[in-house]
């Protein structure tokens, strides 16, 4: 019985702590749409709903947000109704020397926070892409930059769980 009571009580703790985990400023993975809607007063829904491979979509976004002199919305993506992924992206019209500029202030600002990061890679040509990876706590933090012929360049930074919640499995 005790040993119930035991497996029961870690399990219940293990559950909390993906739950319970930081994303994006006061944001946690778990949350459902009211919590952050409480969280972050400004929030709306976006004009148009996303929705990412995993099947998790945008319900709520937060307009002109300031990061390093620059305008960014942040994008939070619910799945069954609970937080899974916020992404804090660069508004549009931004110029690819402004982007790439952006990154690199993006990249040192976040060493800052989260120290050095465990990955980073980049490619160049008709798409050029930079990505780089750092962890705080079970949060996975990934800064990419993307630039694919004439269309406008793509800088996120995106906060999740999944990658450090499935490497618990292995």
């Amino acid at each position: 019985m005790f040993a119930k009571i035991f497996l029961i009580t870690v399990l219940a703790l293990f559950s909390q702590v993906a739950f319970g985990q930081s994303l994006w400023k006061d944001s946690t993975y778990g949350m459902t749409p009211g919590q952050v809607q409480s969280e972050f007063p400004e929030a709306i829904k976006p004009d148009t709903l996303s929705t990412l491979y995993g099947g998790a979509v945008e319900l709520l976004t937060v307009k002109n947000v300031e990061i390093i002199s620059k305008l960014f919305d942040s994008s939070f993506f619910f799945k069954d109704d609970k937080l899974t992924q916020v992404t804090v992206h660069l508004q549009k019209g931004n110029s690819v020397a402004a982007a790439k500029l952006a990154y690199g202030e993006l990249r040192e600002a976040l060493r800052a926070k989260y120290g050095p990061e465990i990955n980073s890679d980049s490619s160049s040509g008709f798409m050029s892409r930079a990505s780089t990876t750092w962890m705080s706590g079970k949060t996975n933090i990934t800064l990419f930059y993307n630039k694919t012929g004439d269309l406008d360049p793509i800088l996120n930074v995106v906060y999740q769980v999944r990658l450090a919640t499935e490497a618990d499995k292995l």
